[in-house]
């Protein structure tokens, strides 16, 4: 079983990293040529481009102008441990054991708009590039675009059966499913509002990271058992669900 999650725009440069970094990106060589066209970018098509503030394009114009491939370990850090958006406050792996990250290392995966897929504790440098970015490159129109066949044969060459999509549509829409050789169960979470279940994103968010954190602290592989994930106040519903899209529910 392999979960594939998304990244977060919040990173954490300053605090210590639980865990050491364990390798280098897989698709570097990519992520240089997605670097090289983000790079050409001034600050004003930065903020342009990114829907970003000033203050946010400066920081970032000065990340795409420092990047570099074996950069220092003072500053990088696993991937699991910089980002910090909503999903990572799920995760929460303040409190991991090193088992579990090694669990983590072989059964998450994290999609990225820079390093296309990423394992939980490879060393990358902080960035900000969602997937979802208009951002040509080559011959792509968009990132989207790029990193499909790529993300897809990666996912491919695991040896899992399935997988759990535990990511955001933005990044979901860098696999194509269609190619996959893998069973994929997509997962939803609802909170009762105004006299109907909806998604709520900020609650969502942070319950994608509770169900990984669930799997990962359990060593779940059986993706049978995943209707047992109670986190968060959240409950399976089988009246909303199906056979490969399980719907939780609080409230």
């Amino acid at each position: 079983m392999l979960v594939t999650l998304s990244p977060a725009k919040s990173l954490d440069e300053t605090s210590i990293a639980p865990i050491a970094a364990e390798g280098l990106p897989k698709f570097l060589p990519d992520a240089q040529r997605v670097q090289a066209v983000l790079a050409k970018k001034s600050v004003e098509e930065l903020m342009d481009l990114q829907h970003i503030s000033r203050n946010l394009a400066e920081q970032n114009f000065h990340r795409n102008q420092t990047w570099e491939v074996g950069a220092h370990s003072d500053v990088t850090k696993p991937a699991i441990a910089l980002f910090k958006g909503d999903v990572y406050l799920g995760l929460q792996v303040e409190d991991w054991t090193a088992q579990e990250f090694q669990f983590a290392q072989q059964h998450l995966r994290i999609l990225s708009g820079l390093y296309g897929i990423l394992e939980p504790l490879n060393k990358i440098l902080p960035y900000r590039l969602e997937m979802g970015t208009p951002l040509p490159i080559e011959k792509a129109n968009n990132l989207v675009k790029f990193w499909q066949p790529i993300v897809t044969e990666a996912l491919n060459a695991h040896p899992s059966k399935v997988l759990i999509d535990l990511a955001s549509q933005e990044y979901s829409k860098s696999i194509v499913q269609s190619k996959l050789n893998k069973r994929v169960i997509t997962v939803d979470f609802k909170d009762y509002k105004n006299g109907q279940y909806k998604t709520l994103s900020f609650f969502a968010k942070r319950a994608r990271g509770a169900m990984a954190r669930w799997i990962v602290k359990n060593g779940v592989t059986n993706p049978e058992l995943l209707v047992e994930f109670q986190g968060d106040g959240y409950t399976f519903d089988g009246g909303m669900s199906s056979t490969d899209h399980l719907v939780f529910t609080k409230g």
